[in-house]
């Protein structure tokens, strides 16, 4: 009788030990667990904004431009957002400094700002212009450096005629430029022009001109299919010497 108690206060002991031990293992355990998996979430919740984040990046397609503004020794920025979402400008870029700037530009929109006491220019000196975005994107002046002469008188770059072809399918096109003068049409030198597209994504191609003004652009494939066909103006030292033409 003795042997079987003492097995049984035994036995039991042990059964209590096994259930402490697993209580233990399991207040310790599955919190531990359950962190892990909250951490497990957290980072790829966190990974997924970041991939949304680089690819707004990506996708952003700001134009800008700078030109003289009228009456003034100051210069225009021109800010123009091809992309799908708004861009939010944070700094803009002369030469080596920086200006802490907040503004937005929407999708598909403009934004013009006078950059008014943002320096003293000096005649004879090159400037050049540039903006980053919240995002980190730096985008530069598609005009080039602009350089000044004196008083509210300007020289700007070469003045072009942005072309970008991109939904047709790939082929050859003609790109027929003429100039405008007195509702007259005159071919500028070289063209007709040819772009070949060797696949389904876009092409791109620029032309330089001589002068500012109004220009006839028409764009046509095979000779006959006529997939743009509008007049389209460099408005330079009023305006930007780069226009685009998307078709």
């Amino acid at each position: 009788m003795r042997s079987i108690g003492t097995l049984c206060r035994r036995g039991t002991s042990t059964i209590l030990g096994t259930l402490i031990f697993v209580g233990i293992m399991f207040t310790a355990v599955i919190p531990m667990l359950l962190v892990m998996k909250q951490a497990d979430t957290f980072h790829e919740m966190r990974k997924h904004e970041l991939e949304l984040l680089d690819n707004e990046r990506l996708r952003e397609d700001l134009h800008v431009y700078v030109f003289p503004t009228s009456g003034s020794s100051d210069l225009t920025l021109r800010v123009v957002n091809r992309g799908d979402f708004a861009a939010k400008i944070v700094k803009t870029w002369i030469n080596d400094a920086s200006y802490p700037e907040d503004f937005i530009v929407p999708p598909m929109g403009v934004h013009n700002k006078i950059l008014e006491n943002y320096f003293t220019p000096v005649p004879n000196e090159f400037y050049f212009i540039k903006v980053t975005t919240d995002k980190g994107n730096i985008f530069s002046s598609e005009s080039g450096s602009i350089q000044y002469i004196s008083g509210d008188i300007w020289q700007g770059g070469i003045l072009k005629i942005n072309v970008l072809i991109s939904y047709p399918p790939a082929g050859n096109y003609k790109i027929d430029i003429k100039q405008v003068i007195e509702m007259e049409e005159f071919a500028i030198p070289g063209s007709p022009f040819e772009i070949h597209k060797t696949s389904a994504g876009p092409a791109f191609e620029f032309y330089t001109v001589t002068a500012s003004g109004t220009y006839h652009v028409t764009i046509t494939k095979k000779e006959s299919d006529v997939i743009y066909d509008k007049p389209v103006t460099i408005d330079w030292p009023s305006g930007p010497p780069v226009v685009w033409v998307f078709s």
